[in-house]
């Protein structure tokens, strides 16, 4: 029975009901002195009585509660008259309305505290919100207490390191503790009899932020810069069978990546013993996970990816190297030529030829008494750029994503700074220019003038956030290489404009492929990248000379980046983009700023760490 049908059924039977009502002589036709709501509640309960039995008596006869009653009535009553409390009678019908509020749970109060970014004040004052106006949702929320009893159920313990002041993780119990996470989630999706051996496939990282806050604390170090080692599970599938059982949507994001450790100092060379035992941990560890009484042997596919050209070439020892990926001079890759010397093949230095038991090999026969390298003058042929004994144990065979594209748009507004000047000589020295560093340095404010005043964008200018660096972000290097593409290209003399436009459109192309996850054509994608290298190298030679130097990030993108997909398994390396990592340094910042107690520096760096590690969970961010 509808509710129309219901109304008109409780109507009739009123209607029939009017002379059994005068002969009972029911107490509410008495002329009462006083209306309803201005007696006590006894007295209220007193008049009701009958009433409510007639009503109990009524809805016993049409089937329905006496609430479904009522609000059958109230509906049909109020329908043209109020529609607000014809929609509150709604409630008196609809079960699932009426239905008991539900309380939050602890990852659901977690997800809401960690996203509108809520300290112990804010929590406390939003639940006495909603306890004084509305008592059910305080009770729905729970106390400080018991929510931090919650988060630090799933935090494993912090370790502090004394020698270089800040606060880990055990790589091990970090690692173990997100899949025990993740496999709850599968197995509650109702994934059922899972393999016990695992492949865990996570890439890794480091990066260094400055321009942090001092503050008047316990034991505090006078730097401005911290190191953030963080990681990311991507995916993790069946050994035996092969089938993949989760995989990360958002690889990019800088909630998907877990903290491991934060110290304070420079991306230096006397901060890198911490970076490198993280890593050797990573490398000898048997993980072991426990999840619903089964337990889960865990095999590490893991990959260093998450770190820029500096991090990389302190780690490799290749500090003086020219490309980390093989052993080519830059005059080579720069297409200029010795005397007596043939014409430079591209394809030549299209492989990569570096590996770690290569750099330790040439260590060993170059290195002195004292563990220094031998250097001199003209020797890269000899030493290959080695500056050091490597300090990891792994081939760093990648290129990252995210600098791939920032270096690869400097390097095209380097070129249009030298083709709209007309000097053509790669040097930004006024030393080496002579009388056209002025022509050279007035083509480069017009140029930064003409993007301005058509995109609105500034490019190529110092940070004015204070946070160190350039303007030219991801976001901005993106905009400008697709929707502007044509306001740089129209920055350069008309003999030039055509092949700086497909300069522009091939390197867009290939970071495209690069950082896109499906699969790849391999071969023709080699064979883009050699005719885009030869062009960079001949559309605008000065006919005497090779003078454009490549820089090294654009030279590993044309020359390397097909192998490097070709090594993952004929895939886009996105997945494996340093963009989250770099992504948390505001978050480190604000989370250090605000959201974290000031009295000592170990506890200041233990609340900011807590705090990355909750934002990060799979089952609090899932909400």
């Amino acid at each position: 029975m509808n509710d129309k049908q219901q109304s008109n059924t409780v109507l009739i039977e009123l209607v029939n009901s009017e002379e059994e009502l005068e002969q009972e002589d029911l107490s509410d036709e008495t002329d009462y002195r006083k209306s309803l709501l201005e007696v006590s509640k006894r007295q209220q309960y007193r008049r009701t009585a009958e009433i409510i039995q007639y009503l109990e008596i009524k809805a016993e006869v049409n089937k329905v509660s006496v609430n479904e009653l009522l609000g059958v009535v109230l509906q049909q009553v109020n329908y043209h008259k109020d529609r607000q409390v014809s929609r509150l009678a709604h409630s008196l019908v609809d079960d699932d309305v009426r239905s008991p509020i539900k309380s939050f749970t602890h990852q659901q109060v977690s997800y809401l505290q960690q996203n509108l970014a809520l300290g112990r004040f804010g929590y406390e004052t939003l639940r006495k919100f909603l306890s004084k106006h509305h008592s059910a949702l305080g009770n729905l929320v729970p106390t400080w207490k018991n929510l931090r009893k919650f988060q630090k159920s799933i935090t494993p313990p912090i370790l502090t390191d004394t020698v270089l002041s800040g606060v880990r993780f055990s790589y091990c119990s970090a690692l173990v503790s997100t899949v025990e996470r993740i496999l709850d989630l599968v197995i509650s999706s109702g994934t059922a009899d899972l393999e016990s051996s695992l492949v865990v496939v996570i890439k890794d990282g480091v990066d260094g932020s400055g321009s942090h806050a001092i503050y008047q604390q316990m034991s505090n170090e006078d730097t401005h810069n911290m190191i953030l080692f963080m990681f990311s599970v991507l995916e993790i599938r069946e050994v035996a069978s092969g089938r993949k059982i989760f995989e990360e949507m958002s690889p990019a994001s800088p909630f998907a990546q877990r903290p491991v450790f934060l110290i304070l100092g420079k991306e230096e060379l006397g901060n890198l013993r911490d970076i490198a035992n993280t890593v050797r941990e990573r490398c000898t560890m048997q993980p072991v996970a426990h999840v619903g009484g089964k337990t889960f042997n865990l095999t590490l596919d893991s990959t260093l990816s998450m770190i820029d050209s500096k991090m990389r070439g302190l780690l490799s020892g290749l500090g003086g190297a020219y490309c980390l990926l093989c052993t080519v001079k830059k005059e080579t890759a720069c297409g200029r030529k010795e005397e007596g010397e043939e014409d430079v093949n591209v394809e030549s230095f299209f492989t990569i030829n570096r590996s770690v038991q290569q750099t330790k090999a040439d260590f060993e026969r170059l290195k002195k008494d004292d563990g220094t390298i031998k250097r001199k003058r003209g020797d890269y042929d000899e030493r290959k750029g080695l500056t050091q004994e490597p300090v990891v144990d792994i081939d760093l065979n990648t290129v990252s994503p995210l600098h791939c594209l920032m270096r690869s748009f400097e390097f095209i507004l380097l070129l249009i700074y030298h083709l709209k000047s007309g000097v053509l000589q790669w040097t930004e020295s006024s030393l080496n220019m002579g009388r056209s560093y002025q022509f050279y340095c007035t083509a480069k404010l017009e140029v930064k003038a003409l993007v301005k005043a058509k995109t609105g964008i500034t490019v190529d200018a110092a940070d004015p956030t204070g946070k160190g660096g350039t303007t030219n972000k991801g976001d901005v290097c993106k905009r400008m290489l697709t929707h502007h593409r044509e306001v740089l290209v129209s920055c350069v003399d008309t003999r030039y404009q055509e092949k700086m436009r497909e300069l522009i459109s091939r390197v867009w192309i290939i970071i495209s492929v690069y950082n896109t996850t499906n699969r790849v054509n391999v071969s023709e994608f080699k064979a883009f990248c050699i005719d885009t290298y030869n062009i960079l190298l001949d559309s605008f030679d000065n006919e005497v000379t090779k003078w454009i130097s490549i820089s090294p990030t654009v030279h590993a993108l044309l020359s390397h980046s097909w192998e490097l997909i070709q090594a993952n398994n004929d895939h886009g390396l996105g997945a494996f983009t340093e963009s989250g990592l770099e992504a948390n340094n505001k978050f480190l910042r604000f989370y250090r700023q605000y959201l974290s107690r000031k009295r000592s520096q170990a506890v200041n760096m233990s609340d900011t760490f807590t705090r990355l590690w909750l934002r990060s969970d799979p089952q609090i961010r899932r909400h």
